[in-house]
């Protein structure tokens, strides 16, 4: 594991749902794993500042993961109103519903990516190829 559950949270972020935390950590791992070709795991083992950003990283891609489990949650639980109105042989009917705010949303998860895409570029785990011609 890159971080525990306790290393997010000194880490300042929000506990979104405690119950889904570990499940969000071990996925953080495996997203970041893949990214970085297995050297996040070599840098956290290795120690130093490299090993803090990909800690940090992983606690960004957790909180993302998080965050993204609430939303669906939350669409599921939406609540709809509808309401049906007869006078006579006239009848209309409105509906209503609640939803969360889908581009706000979005907009924090494009930004959370790019900090966990910049923090492993910053440990030295993203590999950034050279070509040289001669």
């Amino acid at each position: 594991m890159l971080i525990t559950a306790e290393e997010y949270t000194n880490m300042g972020f929000p506990d979104i749902s405690a119950q889904d935390l570990p499940g969000c950590i071990m996925r953080s791992d495996y997203i970041i794993s893949a990214l970085t070709e297995g050297r996040a795991e070599k840098a956290v083992q290795n120690g130093g500042k490299p090993a803090e950003l990909v800690k940090q990283a992983a606690g960004f891609q957790t909180y993302q993961l998080l965050r993204e489990m609430k939303m669906v949650q939350d669409n599921s639980n939406s609540r709809s109103d509808s309401e049906k109105v007869s006078v006579g042989d006239y009848s209309y009917s409105t509906q209503t519903s609640e939803s969360s705010t889908t581009q706000l949303f979005t907009s924090d998860c494009d930004e959370a990516g790019l900090n966990v895409i910049r923090l492993l570029r910053a440990a030295g785990c993203l590999f950034a190829g050279v070509e040289v011609r001669e």
